[in-house]
């Protein structure tokens, strides 16, 4: 029996309506796009009670909203939950029923992320006042963001350098982390803990004013404590739990800010700096502190005891919160040891925080959202799935997990044996209609290229040994552009970055920022003696040591193609996509894995797995890619 819910409200069905479902993982000719599961056509009847469900659409001069709204959905199938968290489209109205459509999957991320720019995110955390001690101790960041020298077209002299001209430099991981947990997604794979991933920096696309306001001294307006919080979980899943910490006043005024049910309600509009300090016994797992503001987290702090700081602004009714963020980790019980957990995912922590906050009044802010600008969400991280053959696929609720086409095609050990499944196999195909004997990727690059050190030279070639292909094709162009080296002195060869273009008024120089667009960098530490300074009247101070630089290294093409597309190149060289229909079970579809390879006896051959269509009496038309020895 068939069950289909809108918003917790079961739906009439035809008898014997057949809902049939297609799944889908990225495919084989772009592996960037997107996985979803979606529906055929289904119809409703125009029952009472579906009427009332619809909110009475289809009645004559009805002002239902429903056909513009997402409809959270589920769907059953003999109680086995098939989509627990999709949504419905109900696309037309006749006579006795309504016609609509279900979907699931990360269609859903690319849904929320639509039209949203890079600068939408809250920087809060990251945003501060430029000062030298700031500066310098931004070049030992590992994560967040780091000052890397660079010439970035603004003022230099010698082998002084200004440091109002140097410009902040997020790290991929922290931007790559921003996006998914500010849209209310958590995430895991191999590849964030890599180096390589780790490493790797995004340079701004936009200069900044450069205004020398000297800063005032901070003034407290109030400080609070939240009350003890404590939480545990132990299961079988790895999840993700927030706790709120209700606040109460301890010190400072009630008139900038009130408390409401444990939650800070501003009176005030302006700058203010917080400062979060927590004091979190974790016993086990991974936790950190939160502010939000509205709902978005302004500062994670994931320290055990440390004062963290985030510079914000806010309007007069905004809602500052403070919570503990938990997620389980994987504990492995050893029974010698007498352990308090048993196998499983874990955590256990009780934590107390304080939380300041201080007007603030002048001084040079760096905003990231005003670095960072005019680049759509989703085209950032398409593109980084591109670089790195990135795969990616819905597990529980918001949870996504990604993985490299590399890491899936070589994994046979964890493959899935489908031989006493398949009723038939129906057909073979080799074509690739789209791709060519030479796939290029491509970067972007300055204009007058031609003129410069560095030659054009990060684009990259995957090649397929195919006589049917066209000679040639783009298979796709990066969003980041690769920079050119200018030398200046001892320094050596330094990036340059043009973010800041000279102009002269009245003959005096003046810098005027300008938009490019963003790079993708490898974070390298040398060790420089140089002298610098901040503003024309600052004092000259002298560094000697390790400092924040970039490199191309590992950033070009080749370098992906050979370390993230080779399994995949092997795959497309002998190119056989084959047809099968297969019996799958309601369990099966709902278990459902694209990251793991499948397995039949019939050939003795691995499959990618690509596209499953299945139907209500139980057969499925399945496409997998079959991989080479």
């Amino acid at each position: 029996m068939n069950t289909v819910t809108v918003n917790g409200k079961q739906l009439d069905l035809y008898e014997g309506e057949e809902i049939n479902l297609t799944y889908q993982i990225n495919n084989i000719s772009d592996i960037s796009t997107r996985n979803s599961t979606y529906s055929n056509t289904i119809s409703f009847p125009k029952t009472s009670r579906n009427i009332t469900i619809f909110e009475n659409l289809g009645i004559n001069g009805n002002t239902s909203n429903v056909p513009y709204r997402k409809l959270p959905c589920s769907y059953n199938s003999d109680t086995i939950p098939i989509i627990s968290s999709g949504y419905m489209q109900v696309r037309e109205t006749n006579k006795d029923s309504f016609d609509a459509a279900i979907f699931d999957g990360i269609i859903n991320l690319s849904e929320k992320i639509k039209g949203k720019k890079l600068s939408d995110l809250d920087f809060g955390e990251y945003n501060h006042f430029l000062t030298e001690t700031l500066w310098l101790d931004s070049h030992s960041n590992t994560n967040g963001y780091t000052y890397p020298f660079a010439d970035y077209g603004g003022k230099f002299s010698g082998d002084l350098w200004q440091i109002e001209y140097q410009l902040p430099a997020l790290f991929l991981s922290t931007l790559w982390d921003m996006i998914f947990t500010q849209n209310g997604y958590t995430y895991e794979g191999d590849l964030f803990e890599s180096e390589d991933f780790k490493r790797k920096i995004i340079t701004p696309n936009k200069g900044l004013d450069v205004v020398n306001i000297p800063p005032s001294n901070d003034s407290l307006i109030s400080s609070y404590t939240s009350s003890d919080e404590g939480g545990f979980y132990q299961g079988q899943n790895r999840v993700t739990h927030y706790f709120p910490m209700p606040l109460s006043l301890t010190n400072g005024s009630t008139t900038s800010f009130r408390i409401s049910n444990g939650n800070i309600i501003s009176n005030y509009t302006g700058r203010i700096k917080v400062e979060l300090t927590p004091d979190l016994l974790e016993y086990y797992g991974g936790c950190s502190t939160e502010i939000l503001r509205n709902g978005n987290v302004v500062l994670n702090n994931r320290s055990l005891n440390t004062t963290q700081t985030a510079f914000i602004d806010v309007a007069v009714g905004d809602v500052l919160r403070v919570q503990t963020k938990a997620e389980s980790q994987y504990y492995d019980y050893d029974p010698d040891f007498n352990d308090e957990y048993d196998e499983g995912y874990v955590y256990d922590f009780s934590n107390i925080a304080t939380l300041s906050l201080y007007e603030v009044s002048g001084g040079r802010l760096i905003d990231f959202s005003k670095l960072y600008v005019d680049v759509d969400q989703s085209a950032f991280i398409k593109s980084i799935m591109q670089h790195y053959g990135l795969i990616v696929s819905a597990t529980n609720g918001n949870n996504l997990k990604f993985l490299t086409m590399e890491d899936l095609l070589k994994n046979r050990a964890n493959a899935e044996d489908w031989t006493d499944k398949v009723i038939s196999i129906e057909s073979e195909n080799y074509s690739l209609n789209d791709y060519a004997r030479n796939n290029r990727m491509r970067f972007k690059y300055e204009e007058n290229n031609e003129e410069l050190l560095v030659p054009q030279r990060q684009d990259g070639n995957l090649f397929i040994d195919n006589e049917h292909l066209a000679e040639e094709k783009d298979l796709f162009t990066s969003i980041f552009r690769v920079r050119n080296f200018s030398i200046y002195n001892s320094q050596g060869a330094l990036k340059q970055i043009p973010l800041w273009k000279t102009k002269e008024t009245n003959g005096t120089i003046q810098y005027e920022p300008i938009k490019s667009d963003l790079s993708l960098l490898r974070h390298e530490k040398p060790n420089k003696i140089f002298n610098y300074k901040l503003y024309d009247n600052g004092a000259v101070s002298s560094y000697a040591g390790l400092i924040s630089s970039v490199s191309d290294d590992d950033c070009d093409f080749d370098y992906f193609i050979n370390n993230y597309y080779s399994e995949l190149t092997k795959l497309l060289n002998k190119n056989k996509k084959v047809t099968i229909n297969a019996f799958l079970t309601d369990i099966d579809l709902m278990n459902l894995s694209f990251i793991r390879l499948k397995y039949l006896k019939q050939t003795g051959k691995y499959y990618y797995l690509n596209t499953v269509k299945s139907n209500s009496k139980g057969t499925s038309k399945i496409e997998m890619f079959e991989l080479n020895d």
